[in-house]
């Protein structure tokens, strides 16, 4: 099993997103935790977790927990996917680690890909989101609505992705992405690739 999923962790890895760096969770070998740097204004953060299920039964998962702690925080990962098999708290663990480190970033947004939105309403929901609080922010400015990626090098932004698998065809190999949803592909290579701090 553990094969099977390296294997597939691996083609979508690589077709898909192209990660550079990839764990899966396990004993964390990562440095002891350091301060954030980045640690956003309390007054300026802006979280949007209505989608966010409630966080029911939820099984020491510490190790994994301080891993994607750590990857996140210390270490700057700008992309990571949590994987593994229908049921195993996927969802219970990204909740849990929400909820920890969330004052970290100005923006959280947890959205659930459970309709399958194609990747123009999905980046328009979020530039909604992020230009109207720019506008409580700073309400005197007439700001224009900016790229997606723009808003995620302007701010530190922590935007989960849950029910991802929708955007892909299901019996197929990993990381083969259902018509019409292709274009996620290039937001997650920029998300990868460019400079940002979320």
């Amino acid at each position: 099993m553990e094969r099977w999923q390296v294997s597939n962790v691996s083609n979508f890895a690589k077709d898909a997103v192209g990660i550079g760096i990839f764990n899966i969770c396990g004993e964390a070998r990562h440095p002891p935790n350091v301060p954030n740097p980045h640690s956003p204004n309390q007054e300026t953060s802006h979280h949007e977790l209505s989608e966010m299920p409630e966080l029911g039964a939820f099984y020491d998962r510490t190790s994994e927990l301080k891993t994607l702690t750590t990857s996140i925080l210390q270490q700057n990962s700008r992309l990571i996917t949590i994987t593994g098999g229908l049921g195993i708290g996927k969802t219970s663990l990204a909740i849990q680690l929400v909820q920890q480190i969330k004052d970290e970033f100005e923006y959280v947004i947890w959205c659930n890909l459970d309709t399958s939105p194609t990747l123009g309403e999905f980046e328009a929901n979020l530039i909604q989101f992020f230009s109207q609080s720019d506008k409580q922010d700073s309400p005197t400015t007439n700001q224009k609505a900016l790229p997606l990626i723009k808003y995620l090098q302007k701010h530190r932004c922590l935007v989960v992705l849950d029910d991802i698998h929708n955007l892909f065809s299901s019996g197929e190999l990993a990381g083969k992405y259902k018509p019409g949803y292709e274009e996620y592909r290039s937001l997650f290579k920029q998300i990868e690739k460019l400079s940002h701090q979320s």
